[in-house]
């Protein structure tokens, strides 16, 4: 870009989804057992000991497609019948039984002592000290135990000691998706922000349509100043997902930031049909000085080739946000402000600037602060000067009266307030902060007064 028009750019970091980390990160699911245990089979080659392995195993098929499907006491029974304890206890623990999985891990340590009985006891109790004796009884070998620790210390927003154990569990095992996710989201906290995208790299590497995933890579190489691979992230998010509208948030910004300015008026136009009211004033003004000053985007292509875009944009966002007296302003400027030779956007810039005007003056406590009633001054002579402009331009002289008598009136009106508010008792005269603004409203008025009397001779 020729010239910068950055904004202080914050995206929007999606942490810890539930469709992402899944139900497994935070206590294994029966399935997830099959990876922690060895069941026997014996390997006979005897037909009937096929057979039963057999049945066995859709026993076991059948529990798991229960749990999922949210049939937990099902599950439970089958578990039971088949005595697969630590998937019993996860049953329990989905029911809200926990002194009965307790009880249940408790005993079937007094048996046999294993990694995963233990990180299932750490899972009830929400005590490090389980996953501590796993990790050891694993030989330094558990993934899951690591893991669960690292939960833990997630949940207790601990994100460094968090960062320690997901590590560990990830030099295990590789392809956890869930793990590397929350690590990127505990870096993140931690503003270790290579660590971050290194995380959620690998978290698209194993699944290449995780929106969430691609969206947070992109705000760490926001951090990282690397602006260009965050716009090339977010393009990636918003093919996996087209309707997350934080992500089209973030799409906005970053666009904006880098100079894309098309695709920029693209994300905010998608906002609104996300997000009905949608609206991001600073955004707005970026771009219309960019289409206004003709900046060159990202591609070095002068941006005032936009301006019918941004002008479709802004007539959607007005229609919508009514009551928003800048974005009006934007959109009088859009249009020149009054000061181009084209009659058609002299009367648009009018129109929006009263509308501004209005805006202003409908909202509360402008009357009492001296600086707030000096503003609304300045729109006001803004408006009569390109009344007086507009007018010119009427070949109807009633049209054009009235269009100056408008002007007139408001700034008279104006006039009497400031003569009202701030008058100094003892000069009885205005106060000198607001003298000089009062001064050029009396004689805007006199100018539109002597230019409505010329017409009225006219006719």
């Amino acid at each position: 870009m020729k010239e910068s028009v950055q904004r202080f750019l914050v995206t929007k970091v999606l942490a810890l989804p539930a469709k992402v980390l899944g139900h497994s990160d935070i206590s294994l699911t029966p399935s997830d057992q099959t990876g922690e245990r060895k069941h026997s089979q014996n390997g006979t080659g005897n037909e009937t000991d096929s057979v039963t392995w057999n049945f066995l195993s859709f026993q076991r098929q059948l529990a798991n497609l229960l749990f999922e499907l949210g049939c937990t006491s099902s599950a439970l029974q089958i578990f039971e019948e088949l005595e697969m304890w630590e998937d019993a206890v996860i049953c329990y623990e989905r029911a809200g039984q926990h002194g009965k999985a307790e009880e249940i891990l408790r005993r079937e340590l007094e048996k046999k002592e294993t990694p995963a009985l233990y990180c299932l006891l750490g899972d009830v109790l929400k005590d490090h000290q389980y996953y501590d004796k796993a990790w050891e009884l694993s030989r330094h070998r558990s993934a899951r135990a690591q893991r669960s620790k690292g939960l833990l210390h997630l949940r207790n927003r601990e994100f460094r000691e968090c960062v320690e154990c997901f590590e560990r569990s990830v030099q295990i095992n590789p392809m956890q998706l869930g793990v590397w996710f929350s690590l990127g989201c505990a870096y993140i906290a931690l503003e270790g922000y290579e660590g971050a995208a290194k995380a959620f790299q690998r978290c698209v590497t194993l699944e290449p349509d995780n929106a969430e995933a691609w969206n947070n890579l992109s705000t760490a190489y926001i951090r990282l100043k690397q602006k260009i691979k965050a716009f090339r992230t977010l393009q990636e998010a918003l093919k996996c997902n087209y309707e997350h509208w934080q992500i089209w948030e973030n799409y906005l910004l970053t666009s904006t930031d880098v100079g894309e300015f098309s695709e920029a008026i693209k994300a905010y136009h998608r906002l609104m049909d996300l997000r009905e009211k949608y609206k991001d004033t600073q955004v707005l003004a970026i771009l219309v000085r960019a289409v206004v000053d003709g900046l060159a985007d990202r591609a070095g292509e002068v941006s005032s080739g936009l301006k019918g875009k941004l002008q479709e944009l802004l007539g959607r966002v007005t229609s919508r946000v009514t009551n928003d007296g800048a974005i009006w302003r934007l959109y009088a400027q859009l249009y020149g402000n009054g000061e181009n030779d084209s009659g058609e956007d002299i009367e648009k810039s009018l129109q929006y600037l009263t509308k501004a005007h209005k805006c202003e003056i409908q909202s509360s406590d402008w009357e009492k602060d001296v600086s707030s009633f000096k503003e609304v001054v300045k729109g006001a002579i803004e408006i009569a000067h390109v009344a007086i402009k507009c007018s010119k331009n009427k070949s109807n002289r009633q049209e054009a009266l009235q269009i100056l008598s408008s002007a007139r009136l408001n700034l008279r009106g104006l006039s009497s307030k400031a003569k009202q508010l701030f008058i100094d008792v003892a000069s009885n005269e205005v106060h000198s902060e607001i003298a000089d603004e009062v001064t050029a409203m009396d004689n805007m008025i006199a100018e539109l007064q002597e230019l409505s009397n010329q017409l009225r001779d006219q006719c």
